[in-house]
């Protein structure tokens, strides 16, 4: 590699570097090497990327962004002959770059690998001296390949190899599973495989939500809040649950591909036409729920299918109580599809409602890349002033 040499950062370098950010943009621009349209897309890449010093040298690493099965996301270490700012100590990198023989250093594109799209690596040091790759990635439900976990963060173990360059995983490869006896993790297990990461409980007893939980389209809990005695408590607002309005609306991330949640709602002050149920749910254009709802003074549980434009409910059953548990499972049919499976509980037996394909509520499909939520929500449809909703408890168990 040539040596580089570090110059001060001045202040009326700005308009320098200003240019020099228009010309890296016009430089990512350029044909690359291959016939594919996918190796073409270079207003994929981010700049201005990420510098890291290893053993007297600096390396610039070039990430790819998008997260659609033809971008192929990945970390490149690029001969780049430019003045670069060093961001960490505020100096600048003089020097020409060389490009790693081995580029793209990690990527599992056109591989059978579980994990897809791998990318945004940013690489660090641990306080023991080993060095990671830290990276987005997803795990498809199907094929053509769907997911609907959002992207996810893994981390990779790394070495630096005798010419100097960086070893990423297995050659280049992220595996589903791997296996280090590296101090930093040491004891160390991904919590959501285990059986205390896999299995979430919640009573509702407290002075506040648990962190598990989120919002959405509103930035406070003005319109939940628990009951003294245990129980979630939502006021539901005029909008729907097709609406991108403050809702009344709290959320847990699915985490697993198969997962069972069951929950219990009272909902005797329900007033006609305002609704309160649990959902899976992507956005406010994708997502499935079974609900209660009064339709001319009648209880009704009712089941919805929203797909973009396309709208299903069904009635299910009408109810003679104010309490009803519900279930919802993420699970393989007999065809070997993932759905979503509705039902609801009566006289201690499980009665199915209805379901859904889990591929219409994917990244693919909805446009969305941050993943399904497990919601309970509350909605006056289109009146205000609902009285409060509530929800005894939440379990969640995930398996795969």
């Amino acid at each position: 590699m040539a040596e580089l040499q570090l110059l001060p950062l001045r202040a009326d370098l700005a308009v320098q570097l200003r240019q020099l950010f228009i010309d890296l943009r016009l430089f990512f621009r350029q044909p690359f090497p291959g016939n594919t349209a996918a190796l073409q897309q270079r207003h994929r890449f981010h700049v201005p990327f990420k510098f890291r010093l290893h053993a007297g040298q600096a390396f610039f690493i070039e990430r790819f962004a998008g997260s659609q099965r033809f971008h192929i996301r990945q970390s490149r270490i690029q001969f780049l002959p430019f003045l670069f700012p060093h961001i960490e100590d505020g100096t600048l990198i003089l020097g020409e770059y060389e490009s790693c023989p081995r580029n793209p250093v990690f990527s599992n594109r056109s591989t059978s690998l579980p994990i897809k799209g791998t990318g945004h690596m940013d690489i660090v040091c641990d306080k023991f001296g080993d060095w990671w790759g830290v990276c987005l990635g997803n795990r498809p439900i199907t094929y053509p390949f769907k997911h609907n976990l959002g992207r996810e963060t893994f981390l990779v173990p790394m070495v630096w190899d005798e010419g100097g360059w960086p070893v990423i995983g297995r050659d280049g490869l992220l595996d589903e599973k791997i296996e280090t006896d590296r101090k930093l993790l040491n004891g160390v297990v991904q919590k959501s495989m285990t059986d205390e990461g896999k299995y979430f409980h919640d009573d509702f007893k407290g002075d506040k939500l648990k962190q598990d939980w989120n919002f959405i389209y509103n930035t406070t809990s003005k319109y939940v809040s628990l009951d003294k005695d245990g129980g979630l408590l939502l006021y539901g607002t005029k909008s729907s649950v097709i609406s991108s309005d403050e809702a009344a609306w709290v959320g847990y991330r699915q985490k697993h591909h198969e997962f069972t949640v069951e929950t219990c709602i009272e909902f005797g002050d329900i007033f006609d036409g305002g609704e309160a149920g649990l959902s899976i749910y992507m956005n406010n254009k994708h997502h499935y729920e079974l609900a209660v709802t009064v339709i001319e003074g009648v209880k009704w549980l009712i089941f919805r299918r929203c797909i973009g434009s396309l709208i299903n409910e069904e009635k299910i059953t009408t109810l003679n109580n104010d309490t009803v548990r519900v279930r919802l499972e993420a699970l393989k049919n007999e065809n070997g599809e993932n759905i979503y499976c509705f039902s609801y509980n009566r006289d201690e037996n499980w009665i199915k409602a209805g379901e859904g394909e889990a591929a219409y509520l994917t990244t693919e499909v909805g446009g969305k890349f941050t993943g399904n939520y497990i919601a309970l929500y509350a909605s006056g449809n289109g009146k205000e002033n609902m009285k409060a909703v509530k929800f005894d408890m939440f379990d969640y168990k995930g398996m795969i």
